[in-house]
């Protein structure tokens, strides 16, 4: 196992962990389809609780970089390096206009789960209570420019059901673009 086994405060133990190991995917250490370390292998190496090597593989699980496998094990997820890669890039890199309009791919899925206690926490629900998981994946000549993972209570489906779908918003429904004023509102 590869990685620093020193790990320093006042960063979360677990995301330091996470940190490592996202390093070791995005470097091709770790490829794709091979297997996490597992949590007592975690235990040992980097000196941490059960609890704490638990968070570290939901969390990869949660930014999609892991998938569990057949049997306990859990393996790097497919196209969890491009992942790593269009999340580093950030937004910065993106288009200012609709992205069908520069002529860029989005990739997008939508799903209720379970949400981790961490997102749960954000999110004022219960760990494990269904949240919905919206990410899209921003493509540019066929690689990936950013990635965005948004988690939202389940209750906003009913008040926004298209969140839900699993096909980019168009630009004038994004929950982050100003409304215009209705014709003869006074602004």
């Amino acid at each position: 196992m590869k990685g620093t086994a020193e790990l320093q405060r006042p960063v979360p133990l677990y995301m330091q962990v996470v940190r490592q190991l996202r390093a070791q995917i995005a470097s091709g250490e770790l490829a794709e389809g091979e297997r996490i370390p597992s949590q007592r292998q975690m235990m040992h190496h980097w000196q941490i609780s059960m609890q704490t090597a638990s968070k570290v593989i939901g969390a990869l699980k949660t930014e999609g970089l892991a998938i569990p496998s057949i049997g306990r094990d859990t393996i790097v997820a497919p196209g969890a390096a491009a992942r790593i890669a269009a999340t580093a890039a950030g937004t910065a890199h993106a288009a200012a206009e609709p992205a069908e309009e520069a002529g860029h791919d989005v990739r997008v899925t939508a799903a209720m789960t379970a949400a981790p206690a961490d997102v749960a926490e954000a999110l004022g629900i219960s760990a494990g209570r269904r949240a919905l998981r919206r990410q899209e994946i921003r493509i540019a000549n066929r690689s990936p420019v950013s990635a965005t993972i948004i988690w939202l209570p389940a209750a906003i489906t009913a008040e926004a059901p298209r969140l839900a779908d699993s096909k980019p918003l168009p630009p004038e429904s994004s929950p982050t673009s100003p409304k215009p004023p209705a014709v003869g509102s006074r602004a």
